[in-house]
């Protein structure tokens, strides 16, 4: 990973690094590197993939902020959404893994995850996978979880089709679930089934009417 200084003094970044991380100069190391990668060059993937993995460890903060800003492009996608899950930043995990068993391994920790970025993320996914994704979400903890799946299906009810999501809340038994999703389809819709399931389910939850999604 050569480049060239000033007066065509040749300059290895990864040595630098390394003499930075020798001292453990973490945050110098990382200073340093984020001005010499500005280019955003695909020569630079193996340095990317380093300043990234190495603040992973020690300040995930800083990988967060790196990536919500978009400033590489050519790291190892794979290997930094496995540290990303394993520091805690699991909606960083969750833009990077392309695997139906990664994302619904880290999706369900939804406690760490804020609801509308989890909600836009459903919209990123195939409607085959969001509804595996939204399935695992009500198993795992279907009172927590509930209003984030009711949200996105309200989102992307197009995409998804109503027919799976009334079939989805229907295998769980989640009369909540089905209440507030039909609800907001009530007055644009003539389907007398969509009103008998609405009615039904109304008859069963237990939810104040208030919530809102």
């Amino acid at each position: 990973m050569m480049s060239q200084m000033e007066g065509g003094c040749p300059v290895d970044y990864n040595t630098i690094t390394d003499l930075f991380l020798q001292r453990n100069m973490i945050r110098e190391a990382t200073t340093f590197l984020l001005d010499v990668l500005k280019p955003n060059l695909p020569e630079h993937a193996f340095i990317q993939t380093k300043v990234l993995e190495i603040n992973l460890v020690t300040y995930p903060k800083v990988v967060d902020a790196i990536l919500a800003n978009g400033m590489f492009s050519h790291y190892d996608r794979p290997r930094i959404a496995q540290l990303c899950e394993k520091a805690g930043l699991y909606l960083r995990a969750l833009q990077h893994y392309s695997e139906l068993p990664d994302i619904k391994r880290a999706i369900v920790n939804t406690h760490v995850i804020e609801p509308q970025t989890l909600v836009e993320f459903f919209g990123t996914l195939s409607r085959e996978w969001a509804l595996e994704c939204m399935k695992d979400l009500l198993l795992v903890n279907l009172r927590g979880n509930l209003q984030i799946v009711v949200q996105a299906m309200k989102e992307y009810s197009e995409q998804l089709g109503v027919d799976a999501c009334i079939k989805l809340f229907e295998q769980f038994k989640s009369y909540e679930g089905l209440y507030f999703f039909l609800g907001s389809y009530l007055s644009s819709s003539e389907d007398p089934d969509i009103h008998f399931k609405y009615g039904f389910a109304r008859s069963f939850s237990n939810w104040p009417c208030n919530f809102n999604t």
